[in-house]
């Protein structure tokens, strides 16, 4: 929101890795918005769309977003988890396992 020409009133304070992006427009976007010049971004309870003077500065907006989106989520998400997976047989034994998981 504008306070003034080169002033923006902070709304709301939103985890980058919380944060998708999308090409796709279509129910997100009213009236006549440039599809080539915008891309669609959210997060859990907010769409909106950005759009750019040119093709090109969107692609620069765009293409920094997702760098920052990927190394906040690869911060906040570990690479590999540990999952413990426990079995039992007919006899009553219990066997586990931990398998370690990738994303």
């Amino acid at each position: 929101k504008s306070k003034s020409p080169s002033h923006f009133k902070l709304k709301k304070h939103v985890k980058v890795s919380e944060v998708w992006t999308a090409s796709y427009m279509d129910g997100v976007c009213e009236g006549s918005t440039k599809a080539e010049q915008s891309f669609v971004m959210g997060w859990p309870t907010t769409n909106c769309v950005a759009t750019f003077s040119s093709t090109e500065q969107m692609e620069k907006w765009l293409s920094c977003l997702q760098s920052c989106i990927k190394e906040e989520k690869e911060k906040e998400h570990p690479k590999t988890i540990p999952l413990k997976i426990i079995t039992r047989n007919v006899a009553s034994c219990i066997y586990s396992k931990v398998l370690t998981v990738k994303n």
